[in-house]
């Protein structure tokens, strides 16, 4: 039989706390892979703001929905996947500055 360590319920919400970075009650996708991310990547800010800088194709210092569809999707984002992505992470700004990527993908 397998058993699972006792965990408070303190713990839980703490550790959810922790993944929720908007603090909205609900781990979205963004933030779970965040989350999931190797640690030595999160504690490297220095290669958190060259991943930035790499999706920041206008270099106008944000992260919008044209500089993740150039970066990731060819130039092409028929579904419109690119823009839910950032709106589930910015709210209905949709553009990511650098501390809120840092934030997100660092959690400093």
């Amino acid at each position: 039989e397998h058993y699972l360590p006792s965990i408070s319920s303190q713990t839980l919400e703490d550790a959810f706390s922790l993944v929720d970075i908007d603090d909205d009650g609900y781990i979205t996708y963004v933030e779970f892979l965040s989350a999931t991310l190797p640690s030595f990547v999160r504690r490297n800010e220095t290669l958190c703001r060259v991943v930035f800088d790499v999706i920041d194709r206008n270099k106008d210092g944000l992260i919008d929905t044209g500089d993740l569809v150039s970066a990731f999707r060819g130039g092409k984002d028929k579904h419109g996947v690119c823009r839910e992505s950032l709106l589930e992470v910015c709210g209905p700004d949709g553009v990511l500055t650098w501390e809120a990527f840092r934030r997100l993908i660092c959690g400093t």
